[in-house]
């Protein structure tokens, strides 16, 4: 086959009519629908740091869940929480309020 076959056959099968209308369409679908290529790769990236989020949730959850269980169950903890958070204290007793300052 000669260049000239080959070039002429690109030209045609390149410019036919249904070539231009799947290209029109491929473009429409990718940059123009509203279920686009670009937003669901947004929406991809999303859902994967939602997931990440909802992960470390769970995490924070088991750990609340184990602290109140701890809480519950231990009073010598329940007691050093109250008097280290809350400043809580026994009525014979004075609390000192330190301020860490650094130089």
């Amino acid at each position: 086959m000669s260049l000239h076959r080959i070039t002429s056959f690109l030209g045609k099968v390149l410019f036919s009519k249904y070539t231009i209308v799947a290209a029109v369409f491929l473009v429409y679908l990718i940059f123009f629908d509203d279920h686009n290529l670009i937003k669901k790769y947004g929406m991809r990236q999303e859902i994967k740091q939602l997931e990440t989020e909802l992960s470390m949730f769970r995490e924070d959850i088991e750990a609340n869940k184990q602290e109140v269980e701890r809480l519950k169950n231990d009073s010598v903890y329940l007691e050093k929480v109250a008097r280290e958070n809350y400043l809580m204290k026994k009525d014979n007793e004075d609390i000192f309020l330190f301020n860490e300052t650094t130089p």
